[in-house]
């Protein structure tokens, strides 16, 4: 544990120097754009530097940021570089708050590096009040800080944004038929060979196990849900269709999904598709991925999350 919180200590000074150089020193040397923002003002930044997580890990990054910034009575602004902006699809209800451009004065802004920064827990020993303070954060910081954490990540959530028209109109199209349902989400990454993102991957054999342990228990769990439809919710376009042809009288999915952590407007669909089922349920099984989209997308719409270890 020692040994891992060094590492990641190790690795984000690295990433911290590498974005001061190239961002801080040499192309503000190009750059004569000046910004005039009030001292101690936070801007969240994600940019084409350094993978800032999915769309959830912004998201959390993002209301943390600004819940600090509303309890202590500072400007809060959002810096997205265009590949790294989801606002098309949910769209921010203050316009104010999106930066087009970003001032890198090193004198006037303070650069503060927490992403995957598991030991950080409040903002107070981070925030400059003399300074503007450029931060990369995808950690969720209300869960420590408020008894009723998630009541309050879903009442910030909703204050900050809305689905643009166009996401709306696609999540009725696949929504629009079932009056309730279940939202069923498995998280493969590569382990049976969908996309590689050079992660292991079982061979033929083991996928042909896996899947069929896995779809016993969903089977089993269907008996708890005897009047709802279930959408299936995967990275593994493979898995879907082979369990939706198990019963296709129940089960249900987003015909146009294409797993892509790049793809937001997908990534926005599904995260509202699984948002407005009576409940999530999230199956694991040894090797697969257990991440925060799904634990997310019910805090969004304040619904149940359960978590079945098969």
């Amino acid at each position: 544990m020692l040994l891992k919180r060094l590492f990641n200590t190790i690795k984000r000074k690295r990433y911290f120097i590498k974005i001061f150089l190239n961002e801080y020193v040499i192309a503000s040397i190009f750059n004569n754009y000046s910004q005039n923002l009030s001292p101690g003002s936070i801007v969240y930044i994600a940019d084409s530097n350094i993978w800032p997580g999915g769309l959830v890990d912004r998201l959390k990054g993002i209301i943390s940021l600004y819940d600090y910034s509303r309890k202590h009575k500072l400007d809060f602004y959002i810096y997205l570089s265009n590949n790294r902006d989801f606002t098309n699809y949910l769209t921010l209800k203050n316009n104010n708050m999106y930066l087009n451009q970003l001032d890198r004065n090193m004198f006037k802004n303070k650069l503060c590096y927490h992403l995957d920064d598991t030991e950080l827990r409040d903002l107070d020993s981070v925030i400059d009040r003399s300074r503007i303070n450029h931060i990369y954060l995808n950690q969720n910081l209300l869960k420590y800080q408020n008894s009723n954490n998630d009541g309050k990540w879903h009442e910030l959530y909703q204050r900050l944004f809305t689905p643009s028209e166009s996401i709306i109109k696609n999540v009725e199209k696949v929504v629009s038929k079932y009056q309730k349902y279940i939202a069923f989400h498995f998280r493969f990454g590569p382990l049976l060979g969908d996309f590689d993102d050079n992660g292991f991957i079982w061979d033929e054999s083991k996928q042909k196990d896996e899947i069929k342990i896995i779809n016993k228990s969903v089977l089993k769990h269907i008996a708890n849900y005897p009047t709802y439809n279930i959408y299936i919710a995967s990275d593994s376009s493979k898995f879907v269709k082979q369990l939706y042809e198990k019963n296709q009288n129940i089960f249900f999915y987003n015909k146009l999904s294409n797993a892509s952590m790049d793809n937001y407007e997908q990534s926005v669909i599904e995260l509202l598709i699984l948002s407005k089922a009576k409940e999530i349920v999230q199956f694991y099984r040894p090797n697969m991925k257990v991440l925060s989209f799904s634990k997310y997308a019910s805090l969004i719409g304040d619904n149940k999350y359960q978590l079945i270890k098969i």
